[in-house]
């Protein structure tokens, strides 16, 4: 496996999927590629991701 896509909409079941998948990547070594699969305005769905991004990093490390 090289690459995982996981897309979310934000919702806590798309970010517990995302938390998986995570984990899943970092286990075989996949690139792991975040999707956000809302139709939010653009700045409210880029901070969004930037807050999943900083979450991720805490509890994951800083080179995820």
């Amino acid at each position: 496996m090289k690459t995982i896509i996981a897309p979310i909409d934000f919702s806590l079941t798309s970010l517990n999927a995302l938390l998986f998948a995570t984990e899943l990547s970092r286990r075989s070594g996949a690139r792991l590629v975040v999707l956000n699969s809302t139709n939010d305005d653009g700045d409210e769905s880029k901070a969004k991701m930037q807050s999943v991004e900083s979450d991720l990093k805490k509890k994951f490390g800083e080179d995820l």
